[in-house]
């Protein structure tokens, strides 16, 4: 789910669905998003940018974030956290435990 104020991954997962993984989800802000998730939690995500911004996501999970394998400086935010997002640039998300 996205709106002005980010992106909320798996925000109605339905109880059905414990384990999965979606590719190609759009989002507002320009945005592509990739994830999986185990026992209803998001255990990985991956975003493509396709322009220059900040990508803030919501939600009270904690995550690292890396771009081809180099750590990108994360935000903290209220309900969330936010990182820097180059046009045509991959950004994994990973969930730290």
């Amino acid at each position: 789910q996205s709106h002005e104020d980010g992106i909320r991954l798996l925000p109605a997962l339905p109880p059905e669905w414990p384990s999965g993984q979606v590719k190609g989800l759009r989002a507002r802000g320009g945005f592509e998003i990739d994830l999986t998730w185990e026992d209803g939690v998001v255990q990985e995500a991956a975003v493509a940018a396709e322009r220059d911004g900040e990508c803030r996501m919501l939600g009270g999970l904690s995550f690292t974030v890396d771009s081809n394998g180099k750590p990108v400086d994360v935000r903290q935010t209220d309900g969330g956290f936010a990182f820097p997002a180059e046009s045509g640039r991959r950004y994994r998300l990973k969930r730290k435990p």
